[in-house]
């Protein structure tokens, strides 16, 4: 008995986020899945890094992905990002204030560029504050350890 079946193909994504910047620079597809879609300051952004063949749609091999944030010039952060074994090259990072960023990447394979683009992004305000804590919490949380401290040694002491 013969059975009858249809295979689909599609487009599937390594990254798995929710928004996805995508660019088409010298053959390659920069791939930078981004989540949440919507960067407000002072909030945890993911960005996950993938490479492809334009042509072919296939997942590129390389070692590592150079980032660089900056605003107005001013480097924000930059470094290197080792692609893991399993799952995706990625990181998360907070931006300090609202306004526009460029974001560059560049993929190599053991220190050899294969491409390099830069993005822009917009950065919003966050109505709530977005968690922004006081300049005098690690102050209060170092006092607050002290008196601790002091205390257990001091109740060690008595109970030697």
């Amino acid at each position: 008995m013969l059975v009858g079946f249809t295979v689909q193909t599609m487009n599937v994504w390594a990254h798995g986020e929710s928004f996805s910047i995508e660019k088409e620079v010298d053959g390659y597809i920069i791939d930078i899945g981004q989540t949440p879609e919507n960067i407000t300051a002072n909030e945890s952004v993911r960005f996950a890094y993938d490479l492809l063949d334009n042509m072919t749609n296939e997942v590129v091999t390389y070692t590592d992905v150079w980032v660089r944030i900056q605003k107005d010039r001013k480097v924000i952060f930059a470094s290197g990002i080792h692609q893991p074994k399993f799952g995706s090259t990625g990181m998360t990072f907070t931006f300090p204030e609202s306004g526009e960023y460029e974001l560059s990447v560049r993929f190599q394979n053991e220190g050899d560029s294969i491409v390099e683009t830069s993005i822009p992004l917009t950065v919003v305000d966050n109505p709530e504050g977005g968690g922004k804590s006081s300049p005098w919490l690690p102050l209060g949380t170092g006092v607050v350890g002290c008196i601790l401290g002091f205390a257990l040694a001091f109740m060690f002491r008595k109970s030697v």
